[in-house]
């Protein structure tokens, strides 16, 4: 039996097989009979609040009939806002029922490593876990090519890993959250306040921002970088 708000008690619903369908001799028919209208006894479905401030998570709760009880997680969802539900969205409670908030608490950002600010010579490379024009390790490349097109590559067969964000705010989670290949980024399509993520050989992530973008060439780039800790 289930509630129905026009069916009286004890009538049917439907059936399964629906009417009009051809069963053979024997076969079973499922019947859905009514139990009226409950009211404030009826289930309804939990609101899907994910990624609401905790204020508005908790008012559409409230709206829907239910008490809510919060709890804060670590997470990377920006501090304060809503990232689940139990039970989850789409469940079915009674009104009156119990749904406990998961709130994010500061992002789980790692450590930074290194960080600060290089002038990078067309054709150098640089290592972001260190930090230095050269050096030994090679997480970039600012390569230019024989049409004089120039590049933020990865240098030959290194590890690294790169993608352009255009002018955003130069997170970790912004690059956490991004895709990043071993295709080089055209120094053309960048411009001061872009953002470039890197996976530098040593399997950190570098949040590097273009401050200065070249002139003609040769050129120099000027950057700022914050590198983190191994996630």
């Amino acid at each position: 039996m289930q509630p129905d708000e026009s069916v009286p008690a004890g009538d049917a619903i439907g059936s399964d097989p629906p009417s009009g369908s051809e069963l053979r001799d024997g076969e079973s028919v499922q019947l859905f009979i009514s139990m009226g209208a409950c009211g404030d006894e009826c289930p309804v479905k939990v609101p899907n609040v994910a990624g609401n401030t905790q204020a508005t998570a908790v008012e559409k709760l409230e709206q829907a009939g239910f008490q809510v009880r919060t709890k804060e997680r670590e997470s990377f969802v920006e501090p304060g806002h809503v990232i689940g539900t139990d039970p989850k969205s789409d469940d079915r409670l009674k009104k009156g029922e119990i749904v406990r908030l998961f709130i994010s608490n500061d992002p789980m950002t790692p450590l930074m490593y290194s960080g600060g600010t290089l002038a990078v010579r067309q054709t150098w490379t640089v290592d972001l876990d260190e930090g230095v024009e050269g050096g030994l390790g090679t997480d970039f490349w600012f390569q230019v090519d024989i049409t004089k097109a120039r590049y933020i590559a990865p240098f030959y067969d290194d590890d690294t890993t790169l993608t352009a964000l255009g002018v955003v705010e130069p997170t970790y989670q912004a690059c956490a959250d991004a895709k990043l290949t071993s295709d080089p980024i055209d120094i053309a399509d960048l411009q001061s306040g872009s953002v470039v993520c890197i996976r530098t050989d040593e399997d950190r992530l570098s949040v590097v921002t273009i401050d200065v973008p070249p002139g003609p060439s040769p050129g120099t780039m000027e950057i700022s970088f914050s590198t983190f800790e191994q996630d």
